[in-house]
């Protein structure tokens, strides 16, 4: 949402056909759903269809698709090696939770397939972790803006509530397995 009010075309990827109804109701550009038949064919698709500023008209025939040139990393796995093989020169790759690998042994962030590894070389991806704690001199800043879109019913703020402490176990397991919408 913050993206779209800077103006910016914004392609989400989640789980389930009711969340690809939630996003286009928060005006998302395009959903798509992860565990579609053609993933690939629908995030090809998804960027043929949104607007690009910079995109060369050149003496192509056939439109191309958008580059993305910021990606918000919250599953890691094989949709996230996807997404890089779409990403446009010197873009951004923020890591903000690899759930795909949660149950992983290993390195955290996981370290990317080759052929990822050299899309993101190669390309001069920037690829960092996303972590709030760096970001404290913004605080008071953010909150101020986000709270002021939200009481003005321009920012949609959702969440799963889940009451008493007995229902954690239960909260916990549908935010890991995509069961919430929002916070949980």
């Amino acid at each position: 949402q913050l993206c779209k009010r800077r103006g910016a075309a914004v392609v989400g990827v989640c789980g389930s056909e009711a969340k690809v109804d939630f996003l286009q109701e928060l005006g998302f550009d395009r959903a798509l759903n992860r565990h579609s038949a053609d993933l690939r064919a629908d995030l090809r698709a998804a960027l043929l269809s949104v607007p690009q500023a910079d995109r060369a008209l050149g003496t192509s025939r056939s439109p191309q698709p958008a580059d993305i040139t910021l990606y918000w990393d919250n599953v890691g796995g094989a949709v996230s090696d996807l997404v890089i093989q779409c990403m446009a020169p010197r873009s951004e790759l923020l890591l903000c939770g690899q759930i795909s690998t949660y149950d992983a042994e290993g390195d955290y962030p996981p370290p990317l397939p080759a052929e990822s590894a050299a899309v993101v070389e190669r390309r001069r991806i920037r690829r960092e972790r996303y972590t709030v704690v760096k970001y404290k001199h913004r605080f008071a800043p953010a909150l101020a803006e986000l709270c002021a879109l939200v009481a003005a019913e321009e920012l949609r703020a959702e969440e799963t509530v889940y009451d008493g402490l007995d229902a954690a176990p239960a909260a916990f397991i549908d935010m890991m397995g995509g069961g919430n919408t929002g916070k949980a």
